[in-house]
């Protein structure tokens, strides 16, 4: 049996550009703007416990669990409907009060940065991950799922976008950082890693 997680992490200065595409489905709003993402399901998002971000805890997924180091590569599931609006299939969404350019902007070699924040993210693990106890006995495959905590705020983020073309295109790099909490599907936990 496998079991579930939901898992939310502490990305530091995690960069997006490659793992995630915009969502057709944009509808322009604002401010405050509300981008739509949909993580790409050929190059899923990677995050590895013990290196990239602390391992989870011990005794997270139950009394006697061990802490969890390892890689936890994600993919999407759309949101649904939420508090911004339906966005179809996306499933992350970002929220930033300004656009990078007015509209009359010509090309730019030097980028311009504005503040972003995660304000909604739906994702799952691609593979289940192997969870042990007591020293690495009674090995356990559980799934991931990540979503925004509801206990701590997400830390701001930015996005940098260099003008690259004179309709209104840019190239953008996305830095953001995300605390996020955890419980396991047995409701023995709640933590923020």
């Amino acid at each position: 049996m496998v079991r579930l997680a939901k898992v939310m992490l502490f990305f530091a200065a995690m960069g997006l550009a490659s793992q995630v595409r915009a969502n057709p489905d944009c509808k322009v709003n604002g401010p405050p703007f509300i981008d739509p993402y949909i993580t790409d399901l050929t190059n899923p998002v990677c995050v590895n416990f013990g290196t990239d971000v602390p391992p989870i805890p011990a005794d997270f997924f139950g009394p006697g669990s061990d802490p969890f180091s390892g890689q936890v590569c994600l993919v999407g599931l759309p949101l649904g409907p939420t508090p911004f609006g339906d966005f179809g299939n996306a499933d992350t969404l970002i929220q930033r009060n300004v656009d990078p350019f007015d509209r009359c902007d010509l090309p730019n070699p030097m980028p311009v940065t504005v503040p972003i924040e995660i304000v909604a993210l739906n994702l799952v693990s691609s593979d289940p991950i192997t969870v042990t106890f007591n020293g690495g006995q009674n090995p356990q495959p559980w799934d991931v799922m990540m979503a925004l905590s509801d206990l701590v705020p997400s830390p701001p983020g930015q996005l940098n976008v260099t003008r690259d073309s004179c309709n209104g295109g840019g190239t953008p790099n996305r830095r953001m950082r995300s605390k996020i909490a955890a419980n396991n599907s047995r409701g023995t936990a709640t933590s923020a890693i």
